[in-house]
């Protein structure tokens, strides 16, 4: 009986895979990974069409907003030259999407994507002395009046003060990105 049931799910296990395969992207493709670019839901499914998340972005951090519980010296609100201002490439297979930072590049951070816009960004990064535990994201959403593609949102970023690996205290500020290519 258990050898049935056994035989059974690998059997429907193996048909999910082979219909996994048959409706890849073809047109001599090497990977899913080269199929996908960031439009999780595609155009004119169920929630519409999600603008593409991979790609180059131009940021800005805290130009509206900023508060800071930490008061360190080195990480006040003019001091994140890589995030505001900065810019920012995402790309990277469907489970495992990095996010690289120009002034930045050693950060290690991931994003995700809801199905409804939602992107998170989180990861840590060494910045001036200071590991700082982050957390951004915001709606991705087509910016008609500018027509392009924007990422409008918030940044928290938690800082262990004294090596202990809690977060101790936090900046947190305002967060745009706007496709840049």
């Amino acid at each position: 009986m258990l050898q049935q049931s056994l035989k059974s799910h690998l059997v429907y296990l193996c048909g999910i895979g082979l219909l996994f395969c048959a409706t890849g992207c073809g047109n001599n493709r090497d990977s899913a990974e080269d199929c996908f670019a960031g439009d999780i839901d595609g155009i004119g499914t169920d929630t519409g069409n999600i603008p593409q998340l991979y790609g180059s972005w131009t940021t800005t951090f805290a130009s509206r907003s900023f508060y800071d519980e930490c008061d360190i010296e080195g990480l006040g609100r003019n001091e994140f030259d890589w995030l505001s201002g900065g810019a920012m490439d995402i790309g990277g297979r469907v489970d495992d999407v990095d996010v690289t930072f120009a002034g930045a590049s050693e950060a290690n951070l991931k994003a995700t994507m809801s199905s409804f816009g939602a992107v998170t960004i989180s990861g840590r990064y060494t910045f001036r002395g200071q590991e700082l535990h982050i957390a951004m994201g915001g709606l991705l959403f087509e910016n008609t009046q500018l027509d392009l593609t924007e990422l409008e949102g918030h940044v928290y970023m938690g800082i262990d003060t004294n090596g202990d690996g809690s977060v101790d205290c936090g900046i947190m500020g305002d967060f745009n990105a706007k496709s840049s290519g």
